[in-house]
């Protein structure tokens, strides 16, 4: 099963101090055009302008971690901004047909909330192997009673068990010593969802059920409000993009801007010093449509100079990673 980023994940740091030493970056002289596959460990110049893709040996190497890949290439040429505090590069991005609709898909829709909140609920009554929060009550209940009873035995006392509840406990019923050992015990924290203390297992099971529903619910609307420029440029790293009608590139501000067709993106960002330069890095993300919803699958990190050079600063497929031989394996 395809994993999104984990401690394990490989980073290809073509610039990264402390790297294997066939890592680092060769010469910096400007190539017309270069491709970038995640397999050039010994590094590639900068060149006005990179094509970044995933190629058919890594796709064949995942199998099924790499199908549903929603990003298949991207362009990335540098872009001349009439500003010299701030340095420019265009992306234009492929995608396989539909895959730009499916970025747009809220983070959490009401059907995965539901099922979301429906897993919760499950969860928590099978804490206490109830079926309803009526059966929860009851069994735990029963289960005061008997512990009681058990006490009650063990002292050779003749007092009932509501007369002991009463005397040592100040309880006035089994019912109400269940519920406070209920709220004691509660090291999962559901009572969370309460604003209030309830007055029996039954009212507060049903408030921790419908909280765990609310909850789920609020999130799915809120994911609903958020515009599909937002979802899309999230997913490939752009996060906080404007529409690109917003770039003025006379007095350009920092930051992404994504078209409206989801085509092209922008991204203004700080002149790197050097090819190298880890302070002036911008990503890009190529997302997958997993199980779990929309996961990322591999990253580039790019630098630009004020001469338009670009750089691939960095390259990390998750998973995965190439030998010495340049073959895709799953990484350990």
């Amino acid at each position: 099963m395809f994993r999104t980023r984990h401690k394990n994940s490989r980073r290809i740091g073509l610039a990264m101090l402390g790297a294997v030493s066939a890592m680092a970056l060769s010469g910096c002289s400007t190539a017309p055009g270069s491709v970038y596959d995640f397999t050039q460990i010994n590094g590639m110049e900068p060149a006005q302008q990179i094509t970044v893709q995933i190629p058919q040996a890594l796709k064949d190497a995942a199998g099924a971690d790499a199908e549903n890949l929603l990003v298949t290439s991207v362009v990335v040429k540098s872009l001349d901004l009439d500003s010299s505090k701030y340095c420019a590069i265009s992306i234009e991005i492929t995608y396989p047909d539909g895959a730009a609709d499916k970025l747009t898909t809220p983070t959490l829709t009401k059907a995965q909330a539901d099922a979301a909140a429906e897993d919760d609920v499950q969860t928590f009554l099978d804490q206490y192997e109830a079926t309803s929060p009526a059966d929860l009550e009851q069994k735990l209940t029963r289960q005061v009673q008997l512990d009681t009873e058990a006490s009650l035995k063990s002292m050779n006392s003749d007092m009932t068990v509501e007369e002991y509840l009463a005397s040592y406990d100040d309880f006035d019923s089994v019912q109400e010593a269940a519920l406070e050992r209920w709220i004691r015990d509660d090291t999962a924290g559901y009572l969370g969802y309460l604003d209030e203390l309830p007055s029996s297992i039954e009212e507060g099971a049903e408030k921790v059920i419908s909280g765990m529903e609310q909850s789920y619910g609020a999130e799915a609307e809120e994911a609903a409000k958020v515009s599909n420029v937002e979802r899309v440029a999230s997913r490939l790293h752009l996060s906080s993009a404007r529409a690109a009608a917003a770039l003025n590139v006379s007095a350009p501000e920092q930051g992404a801007y994504l078209s409206v067709d989801f085509q092209s993106a922008t991204r203004v960002q700080d002149c790197a010093k050097s090819p190298t330069d880890p302070d002036a890095t911008s990503s890009f993300d190529f997302p997958i449509q997993s199980e779990r919803g929309i996961d990322t699958f591999a990253t580039v990190g790019l630098t630009v100079m004020k001469n338009g050079e670009i750089s691939i600063f960095s390259g990390e497929v998750n998973g995965y990673m190439v030998d010495t031989n340049r073959d895709w394996i799953v990484e350990k």
